[in-house]
């Protein structure tokens, strides 16, 4: 689909009737995935939109699942950490690295030297439109690799969870790839429409949540 398409949304939940979701894609980016502050959703308190809507895409095809704080959802590592989600005892983190650096805090990149790699990279590929998404991808994957060791470190320092598998999606379609396809039983959705139904969730929880 093209911006400014519109993405049509049929489904049943028991999280809500059955309905068509009509608006356009090019309204997604209104839509702050990630926040500061809780976002609220069915009596839950999420981190972000991205959070609250995976929880109920999980909900919708994987069976038996609910989410429920410290078992299911934001499940406490020790040193004041949490993991996102818990599937059949298998650990399951969504992070999306950010390719960007503010004053005094380096986020993904960890290094100074990683950032400065990272520019340097980014200006050689210039406006080139086959180069620069490759290099893109290639640091973002990059960086979800480095996030994936901290946490598995984290892990590995915890009695309780040093030998639990833990799988780190860097983005929608990697969560699909590792995470539906795995979990969810046939029929299973469509890579299209599980995004359809991530950002429909999206809107909804936004809307509930102004």
């Amino acid at each position: 689909m093209q911006d400014g398409a519109y993405c049509r949304v049929d489904f049943q939940s028991n999280l809500c009737d059955k309905r068509v979701c009509e608006f356009p894609i090019s309204n997604r980016a209104q839509y702050r995935i990630f926040a500061d502050s809780k976002i609220y959703f069915q009596g839950i308190g999420y981190c972000s939109l991205s959070e609250a809507a995976l929880a109920a895409c999980l909900e919708l095809y994987v069976p038996g699942f609910k989410p429920i704080e410290g078992e299911t959802y934001q499940i406490p590592i020790g040193n004041g950490r949490t993991v996102d989600f818990c599937l059949n005892d298998v650990l399951i983190e969504y992070h999306e690295p950010v390719l960007k650096a503010l004053p005094h805090k380096l986020g993904d990149f960890g290094s100074m030297e990683n950032y400065v790699s990272f520019l340097r990279e980014l200006r050689k590929a210039g406006h080139d439109k086959y180069r620069k998404p490759k290099t893109l991808s290639a640091w973002r994957e990059r960086l979800a690799d480095n996030y994936y060791c901290k946490r598995r470190e984290m892990l590995n320092a915890s009695h309780e969870f040093q030998d639990t598998e833990l799988i780190v999606a860097h983005c929608r379609e990697d969560f699909y790839q590792k995470v539906i396809l795995r979990f969810a039983p046939a029929p299973m959705p469509s890579l299209v429409e599980f995004e359809e139904k991530f950002w429909w969730w999206v809107q909804l929880i936004a809307k509930r949540n102004k």
